[in-house]
């Protein structure tokens, strides 16, 4: 670990915080009746703004030969534009508690693609720990679930099928991210490819692309969201980079409950036992799900 562990965990406790209200600004984002790939769409050309600023600072481009292209375009249809438009269409209906603890399950479905294609072992915790973190989704699906709406059981579907394409672009990029692309590049790359198949969705889907030009409340959410997303991101990269991929790893047990505990104080949902009791259980689950520090302590 780095030589300043308490600036390190300051570091992943802010990165937590900051993801966590992502939750609850999706939901903000959604209010005002825009359509959630229009809202997906703006979410990503906010990030786009800051990350050409660095690349501009940094005075070096990307890489954009063919198979870093091809690279950029995957990910960024798999990891940003799709997730990012089912999350989209989650926040208008789901609360930001149960979505929180959906997106919990992302290690968990990572290591369940991993084990697929043969890149993990079938170890008897981590079965147990998946089989605890969907205990938990399910206790949030239970028709009688007094936040959920009416067509709870499909939103928290689409919900599953968000964190499933974060997880299977968390396999991909480890898989095939090419030696020359650093993380600012690989942002970079991936959110314009976003920007762009979003677009042109929105068009042949004949749908609007620009919002209402004032700047209040949803608008504003947009902006905060993609601003916190992006600095998140950038402490977990230093927190990988100076405390080992082990310590990072634990930013997932601040997220959850943060995104818990944001849904209360932006959205003023109401407490429930129900979400403390998934709570718990997907917390219990990423425990058991932790990667082997001396594999992950070498990858780090």
């Amino acid at each position: 670990m780095s030589k300043s562990p308490l600036l390190l965990r300051a570091i992943l406790v802010v990165s937590g915080l900051s993801w966590g209200a992502t939750v609850s600004l999706a939901t903000l984002a959604s209010a005002g009746g825009h359509h959630p790939m229009t809202v997906a769409l703006w979410s990503a050309l906010v990030g786009l703004a800051v990350l050409t600023g660095v690349m501009v600072l940094r005075r070096r481009g990307p890489p954009h030969d063919r198979r870093t292209l091809l690279f950029y375009a995957l990910v960024g249809l798999i990891g940003t534009a799709l997730p990012h438009a089912l999350t989209f269409y989650a926040a208008a209906h789901l609360a930001a508690g149960p979505r929180a603890i959906v997106y919990a399950l992302i290690p968990l479905m990572t290591w369940l693609v991993s084990l697929t294609l043969g890149l993990e072992r079938g170890l008897l915790r981590r079965f147990a720990g998946l089989a605890l973190g969907f205990a938990a989704v399910a206790l949030l699906i239970d028709p009688d679930f007094r936040a959920a709406g009416p067509n709870h059981v499909f939103w928290m579907g689409v919900a599953l099928g968000a964190a499933a394409c974060y997880a299977v672009e968390n396999v991909y990029v480890s898989l095939k991210r090419p030696a020359s692309l650093d993380t600012p590049a690989l942002l970079w790359g991936v959110t314009l490819a976003a920007v762009l198949w979003l677009t042109g969705a929105l068009l042949a889907l004949e749908l609007p692309i620009l919002p209402p030009a004032s700047l209040d409340g949803d608008e504003a959410a947009v902006v905060a969201m993609a601003l916190l997303h992006l600095g998140a991101y950038g402490g977990l990269f230093v927190a990988i980079r100076q405390g080992g991929a082990v310590f990072a790893s634990q930013v997932s047990y601040i997220v959850t409950p943060a995104g818990v505990v944001w849904g209360l104080i932006l959205l003023d949902e109401a407490a429930s036992l129900r979400v403390a009791a998934a709570t718990a259980l997907v917390l219990l689950a990423l425990f058991l799900i932790r990667p082997n520090p001396a594999r992950a302590s070498e990858q780090g």
